[in-house]
């Protein structure tokens, strides 16, 4: 097995981590708890589980929510595409650098209140080798919880 330094598998936890959920049609603001289950290298990491305020303007943009703009240090990104067929969206960034990457996510927003989705990653460092590939299902919850001065938190908590 290939080893990576820790920074390495902070950004790959980092991508898988960043797509939150909206459908076609839009997806319903609010507490959204998402499950991730991630294998890098070909070992399962233990299964993930966070709560998410969905706001509003979140549940609008599709392309700005689930295809995020990515940066590593000392690399150049670009997304090389992004496509929205129905309740499916796909996209995919590649980085040159360092650190290389090439990264695409696919998601299926089958209801209102539930998606489902997988980003795989391809990096090099040095020479070295790292997959990834995560899936998600993301499932609505609740209503955001009012913070202590009476708007929504942030993390829903």
């Amino acid at each position: 097995m290939i080893s990576f330094p820790a920074r390495n598998l902070a950004i790959v936890g980092l991508m898988a981590s960043c797509p939150h959920a909206l459908a076609a049609d839009g997806l319903q603001p609010g507490l959204w708890k998402v499950v991730t289950r991630a294998e890098i290298n070909a070992m399962q990491a233990p299964a993930e589980i966070k709560t998410r305020c969905l706001k509003p303007d979140d549940a609008r943009d599709l392309e700005k929510t689930f295809a995020p703009e990515y940066r590593v240090q000392g690399s150049t990104c670009e997304r090389m595409n992004v496509q929205r067929s129905g309740q499916k969206l796909a996209w995919r960034v590649q980085c040159t650098g360092p650190l290389s990457m090439d990264v695409a996510g696919t998601y299926e927003f089958d209801t209102p209140q539930h998606y489902t989705g997988v980003v795989t990653m391809l990096g090099s460092m040095a020479g070295r080798e790292m997959r990834s590939r995560t899936a998600l299902e993301g499932e609505r919850i609740g209503e955001c919880p009012q913070a202590d001065d009476g708007r929504e938190s942030e993390d829903g908590k």
